[in-house]
């Protein structure tokens, strides 16, 4: 009619959800994985020693470790969006400000508020991906999240190499920073204000019985096992043995890093399949074996064919490892709890994030780095055989309400 406004259309945002946290997932990880191919140039620089770069990578754990619960309750009320944003931001101060550091006090204080920046991104969106997810589809689903995160990482390695060793290692740190702001651009053009398809179901009171049944401890320590080797191996004691025993520069460290990040990417596209299929136990079992495997080279001689194994079949078990552990979880608490669940599964992973590097640097410091090898393949070894003898399954209780919904469509 004359004289009125027309009422404003709604905006349709112009990627579904579960791909909005997928493509936002790869540049956090884009930011993330600059560090493990600086470690060796960071030790010249800084005049840093092993101990104290375990002491970098660690408290980035230790600050994920204080917050992931806190985020999954929130993810519960609010959405993973304000998270996102708060997270992203994180990120990009935590690189802008590693990129001026000046000793290594600077660049623990640059990784801890990295640390909370990554675990606001990073169990926010797992979290509305679990609620969001189907039995027959959550394979699928968390295999599509963890090859973003991955894409991220693959690519993170070489760049930050290249960067470093042509411009230095401060632009690395510069690069990480804009992908982050990147990030943050994509939460505000792409995710919705509010929870809608993307609120955890969590508006219900949390059952504590249930988020701590005993049938998800052996799914919470897959993800301490994940996370123990990837800061531990895959962040510290690899970086430092390629870089010094085995003669590899900055740029090939970076290469061979993002290269096995590659690998872990096409692992999980595969293995989400496979678990769907034939089930995500023997997939996640074969994936120990794997890793295992690839530690146990790291003992034999330390030249740079052997260390590239190493890393690859690392690299492999990760990614048959990753999607699936995830998804079992989210298989196995449908309903009310699987926020607060996807927080206590971030809180026993990021608890092997900061016991990794501080166990691996400090065997390695104190009795060599056959010890810290010795002592790294010893915790997959014992997670495959607890998997052996006792299976996670399906914890009673309600069922999923229709949260998350749109997410499966």
């Amino acid at each position: 009619m004359p004289g009125r406004r027309a009422a404003p259309v709604a905006r349709p945002f112009p990627v579904s959800p579960d791909r909005a946290l997928c493509a936002i997932g790869f540049l956090v990880y884009l930011a993330l994985g600059s560090m493990g191919p600086l470690v060796p140039e960071l030790q010249r620089a800084l005049g840093a020693s092993i101990t104290d770069l375990s002491l970098v990578v660690a408290v980035f754990g230790l600050a994920r470790v204080c917050i992931d619960v806190p985020v999954a309750s929130l993810a519960s009320r609010l959405g993973p969006r304000p998270l996102l944003a708060a997270g992203t931001a994180c990120l990009a101060l935590a690189y802008a400000g590693s990129a001026r550091v000046d000793g290594v006090p600077g660049l623990v204080a640059a990784q801890a508020l990295a640390g909370a920046g990554s675990a606001l991104c990073h169990v926010s969106s797992l979290a509305a991906l679990g609620a969001g997810s189907s039995p027959e589809r959550s394979g699928r689903m968390m295999g599509a999240y963890f090859s973003a995160t991955f894409g991220g990482l693959s690519a993170a390695g070489p760049l930050s190499g290249y960067v470093a060793g042509h411009a230095g290692w401060r632009a690395s740190f510069a690069v990480a920073a804009g992908a982050a702001v990147g990030a943050l651009a994509l939460v505000g053009a792409w995710l919705p204000r509010r929870g809608g398809a993307l609120a955890v179901q969590g508006r219900d009171r949390a059952d504590w019985g249930r988020v701590l049944h005993p049938r998800l401890w052996i799914i919470y320590l897959l993800h301490f096992t994940a996370l123990f080797l990837w800061a531990g191996v895959r962040g510290l004691l690899w970086p430092t043995l390629a870089g010094g025993e085995g003669g590899l520069p900055v740029d090939a460290v970076g290469a061979a890093l993002g290269a096995g990040a590659l690998l872990s990417l096409g692992a999980l596209y595969a293995a989400g399949r496979a678990g769907d299929r034939y089930g995500k136990r023997p997939v996640i079992a074969l994936g120990l074996v794997a890793v295992v495997s690839g530690i146990a080279l790291l003992a034999a001689s330390r030249v740079p064919a052997v260390l590239l194994a190493s890393l690859a079949l690392q690299d492999l078990g990760q990614g048959l490892m990753a999607g699936n552990a995830s998804a079992l979880l989210a298989d196995a608490l449908r309903g009310p709890g699987i926020g607060l669940a996807t927080g206590v599964m971030r809180l026993t992973a990021d608890v092997g994030w900061l016991v990794g590097p501080l166990a691996l640097g400090g065997a390695a410091g104190r009795w060599g780095y056959g010890a810290a090898v010795a002592l790294a393949a010893a915790v997959p070894f014992a997670n495959l055989v607890l998997l052996g003898r006792r299976a996670p399954g399906r914890v009673p209780g309600r069922p999923a309400g229709p949260a998350g919904a749109a997410l499966r469509s």
